[in-house]
Parts: structure tokens; sequence; C-alpha cells
């Protein structure tokens, strides 16, 4: 699967439909871009089917450690807030798999880095991805290595929120930190430059001038679990598209501050 970013020049995400198995005891398998962790229990002659109890994705995501980091990193530095909700789109390249985005409408009140840009612009979100896979009762020994060949196999297939996705709010100031898309035609057909997230995190919220980061990376930040139905079936997944966590040292930060912080290290090159 290849996601397509607009045409633009960032790296890909993939993951592709691949064989995964089921180990009678708990084992680790690594599957392009994707750690997967099986629990099993107990030992048979005919292993059964086991159910996934927890499943670890993962997909590449550039990480910003700091507000110099997060300058530093993209073209655009825009400060306004979202006016709504605008449409869906599937940004996967192969009709058959699925990469939810979400175009969101913002306006534009002030450009603190890169050219000046429309009023109004819209923003895409990554939401959500579709996985399919086969789960089998092939039996996996502590090296990751089929013992066992399968004898039984189920074709699996669900929908995850990613990790990057926080629901924007209609009407607060937001700062973003956004790349521009190079392609001028949107999903739907108008002729309009976008923008996207090249990094994590790349939003800052303000409620009364006063700075909210947004990310669920942060230490102490949401639980990377989520529930879903698999063949009518509840099961917890956990979402790590990225191993490393980030200390939150702008949330608390005045809105003037931030904002003379980001000028000045513009301004420097920085």
């Amino acid at each position: 699967m290849h996601e397509r970013s607009e045409r633009t020049g960032h790296k890909n995400l993939r993951i592709r439909k691949r064989d995964i198995c089921i180990a009678v005891a708990v084992a680790v398998v690594v599957v392009c871009g994707a750690t997967l962790f099986f629990f099993a229990t107990g030992a048979s002659n005919e292993p059964e089917i086991r159910r996934i109890e927890t499943i670890l994705t993962s997909a590449e995501v550039s990480i910003a450690m700091d507000l110099a980091g997060m300058v530093r990193s993209v073209e655009f530095i825009i400060v306004g807030e979202y006016t709504g909700f605008d449409t869906v789109w599937n940004m996967s390249s192969d009709p058959k798999d699925y990469v939810e985005g979400r175009f969101y409408s913002f306006r534009v009140d002030e450009v603190l880095k890169g050219q000046p840009i429309d009023d109004v612009i819209f923003v895409n979100h990554h939401h959500s991805r579709r996985m399919e896979m086969t789960e089998s009762n092939a039996v996996i020994n502590e090296h990751g290595e089929i013992v066992v060949a399968a004898t039984k196999t189920n074709e699996i297939s669900f929908t995850y929120i990613d990790l990057r996705y926080i629901e924007p709010e209609i009407g607060p100031t937001y700062i973003l930190f956004l790349q521009r898309n190079r392609s001028t035609l949107t999903p739907y057909g108008i002729s309009t430059y976008t923008y996207y997230a090249s990094i994590e995190p790349f939003m800052i919220k303000f409620e009364n001038d006063t700075a909210f980061l947004q990310s669920n990376i942060v230490y102490g930040g949401k639980s990377n679990e989520q529930t879903v139905t698999i063949d009518g079936t509840l099961r917890t997944i956990v979402v790590t598209q990225s191993s490393v966590r980030i200390s939150d040292t702008i949330s608390g930060m005045d809105f003037d501050v931030v904002k003379e912080e980001i000028t000045g290290m513009v301004m420097q090159g920085r």
C-alpha cells in the first residue's frame, strides 16, 4: 500500500497484507513495518487458531523533540483557527487499500514562517487505516521461526485510528507547523494548494492565550489502546506508531511568548 501525500515528497507509509502466525507461547513477529504480539497459552498435538489479544502496529513518524525542532522541520508556520470539517478521502494510491485522510478548513490570521498564503486553507489530518492480515495456527519458537507449519488460517481485517489524529476544535486559536502540497488538485477536484503535517507534534492550541501542545506521544498522554471488532469479536490493539515519547515543554506558555520564540528562531534560521 502506498499512501498518497497528494504527490508530495515526504515518505510514504506502507502496510501490506501478510501471513501472520499464532504461537503456542508468547511470540513477536516483525512484518513490513508492523510489530505483532500474539498471546496464547498451553500446548496440544494440533494447535488451534488462537485469538489475537494485542496487535502492535507501527509506521514512520518524524518526531520533533521541542519547539526548535518543530520550527526547523517545516515549511510553514501559521496562526489562525479551524472553521470546519470539509471532506474525507482515501490517501492510498492503491484502491484496494484504505487510508483515511480528513480535510479541515483553516482561516489564516498570520504566517510566521513561509510565503504568504490564502486566507483560508485546507489541512489534511491522518485519521485511520484498514489493516488486512492472515492469522494461522503455525507454531513459532522464541526466535520468531516457524517450527510447525500452519494447518488452519483465517483472514482478518480491521480499521484503527491513527495515533497522530486529534480532532481539531472549531474556534480556538492554533499555531500549525505544516508542509504544502505541490499539487493543486484536491480529492474532489478543486484546484488549490493543500497542507499536511510531516512531523509530530504539529499543533499548538491556545485557550485564554495559554498554550496546549496537541500530541498523543507526550509522556503521560492518551493511551494507545483501541478496541476493534474482528469477525464479530472485540479485540484490543495497541497503536505504537512511534516508540519515542517526548516531554511537553510548550503547554502553559503564553501565546505572545510562543510567538516571539518562533519568530526569533525563524529570523535566526534555526
